[in-house]
């Protein structure tokens, strides 16, 4: 979730106040207990400081970057992502979303940098998506899928509930996320949010299906705060 935001926020003051006028920019800043990308530690299970910017370039497009911490146990420091995409709605129930995603990651970790294709289906509370990765985490295999389900509604007391499931395939590639050699994994969350104080205070329970050989994918729970700006 840096260069392409730069580089568009530069046209279009480059190009005069009309252009400028339908350009939005919006920002986060957080932290969290851990970072937890799809079901595994990507902070060595320490805190994680994050932050980004989102471009809304209208008609439906949109730029950005993210970043955080993280911890691999070698001299990595930082991960950013840098995407594009397009949404648009079908009807007031159904949206549909294409983005693409460059995760790069500084320090010796680099050589794990790849590329995200990402198509997401939202309807009546539902999420679906599939994620294609042709370079998984710099592996160079044939090819790395995502599929995932979400589904969100509010509680009472303006709390929203969150729950997801991911399976992740790497059949094709030479990646295995645990000591009994496993290609694939499902992953797991419930999350709990709420808008208090001017920030999003949230909760979130996750868990693996990966072997206890790999600790980054144990069940763990992780808080967090969080700001628009």
């Amino acid at each position: 979730m840096k260069k392409l935001l730069l580089a568009a926020t530069t046209a279009a003051m480059i190009t005069g106040a009309g252009a400028a006028s339908a350009f939005e920019i919006s920002g986060n800043i957080g932290v969290a207990s851990d970072y937890i990308f799809r079901g595994q530690s990507q902070t060595g299970e320490e805190l994680s400081l994050n932050g980004g910017f989102d471009a809304d370039l209208g008609a439906g497009f949109y730029a950005g970057f993210w970043g955080s911490n993280v911890d691999f146990g070698g001299d990595e420091q930082l991960e950013t992502d840098l995407y594009v995409g397009y949404g648009f709605d079908v009807n007031e129930d159904i949206s549909l979303d294409f983005s693409f995603i460059q995760f790069v990651y500084i320090g010796e970790q680099s050589a794990l940098n790849y590329q995200e294709y990402v198509a997401s289906l939202s309807a009546y509370g539902l999420d679906l998506t599939v994620v294609h990765s042709p370079e998984y985490l710099g592996d160079g295999g044939e090819s790395f899928m995502y599929y995932n389900i979400g589904y969100g509604f509010d509680l009472p007391y303006d709390i929203s509930l969150g729950l997801s499931v991911g399976l992740n395939d790497a059949d094709d590639m030479d990646i295995t996320f645990d000591g009994s050699g496993d290609d694939s994994y499902t992953d797991y969350s419930v999350s709990l949010a709420k808008e208090a104080y001017g920030v999003e205070w949230g909760v979130t329970y996750y868990d693996t299906d990966i072997g206890s050989d790999n600790e980054a994918a144990d069940a763990r729970v992780v808080f967090s705060v969080s700001k628009s700006l």
